[in-house]
């Protein structure tokens, strides 16, 4: 019986000894694990200050592209009006030039007049 009680606790022991070093496994691959989980942790924080720099640059981007839209309208605003004042220029010089065209017209006409009232003075005053 003592054999068998001695045989007993040797199993006993050896069950123990193998639990131990199941336990001891258990305990690092569990380690192992947090420590992959911390890592990974990290990199998430890592990732989401990333996403939110991200977040912030864009937001910046999306006010610098109003701010050069609103410019831009501005100028197409200020383009165009400078375009209508510049036909409008255009359209009084044509006036212009057309009333020269009238008053180099008359002057040719009256310095005809003006010659042929010379030459009939002329005529006259040989008589």
């Amino acid at each position: 019986r003592s054999q068998q009680l001695q045989a007993q606790l040797s199993s006993s022991a050896a069950e123990r000894t193998s639990a131990e070093g199941e336990v001891a496994a258990g305990n690092a691959k569990l380690s192992e694990l947090s420590q992959k989980l911390a890592e990974t942790q990290q990199g998430l924080a890592r990732r989401a200050e990333e996403v939110n720099q991200l977040k912030a640059l864009v937001s910046q981007l999306d006010h610098t592209r109003g701010d050069l839209v609103a410019k831009l309208q501005a100028s197409l605003t200020e383009a165009r009006a400078a375009s209508a004042k510049v036909s409008q220029a255009e359209l009084e010089v044509q006036k212009k030039l057309e009333d020269c065209q009238i008053l180099q017209e008359e002057t040719r006409e009256q310095q005809s007049v003006i010659a042929a009232l010379d030459a009939e003075k002329d005529r006259l005053v040989e008589q």
